[in-house]
């Protein structure tokens, strides 16, 4: 657990892990996506994606975030937004030569395809970073 609020908590995606710095946005409450957030849920989302990117963005130093959101029964319902560091100097494996390669890493690395998972120790280090500049962070 990096951070967390009433609504929301988030978490560094689990090992095997082809991106370092994937973070996850869960909602604490079990629903599929944005059409059944509450009020709450619905006004805070975005405030909490962007102080979360912003936090990201500074501990990784990269160039942009690539967001994903989604909600599936295999995720226990919980709502999740990914959040993804994208590096220009350093790119994902190229699959497809689309911003979805860095999604696509994601699977390689949970797959066991060799050298395709992140380095566990940057990880860490990324995800106690985070976990200090939210700290920290009180926008």
């Amino acid at each position: 657990l990096l951070w967390e609020d009433d609504l929301w908590i988030v978490m560094h995606k689990r090992p095997p892990c082809g991106v370092v710095g994937h973070l996850q946005l869960l909602s604490r409450r079990h629903f599929q996506g944005p059409s059944s957030f509450n009020d709450a849920e619905a006004a805070s989302i975005g405030v909490a994606l962007r102080r979360c990117e912003r936090v990201l963005e500074k501990v990784t130093g990269c160039n942009r975030v690539y967001t994903a959101a989604l909600g599936s029964p295999k995720s226990g319902g919980h709502f999740h937004a990914h959040m993804m560091p994208i590096y220009d100097d350093k790119p994902p494996t190229t699959v497809t030569g689309t911003p979805f390669d860095i999604f696509l890493q994601e699977k390689l690395a949970a797959d066991g395809v060799d050298g395709a998972a992140a380095d566990e120790t940057e990880c860490k280090r990324v995800a106690e970073a985070f976990r200090d500049g939210m700290a920290e962070d009180r926008v």
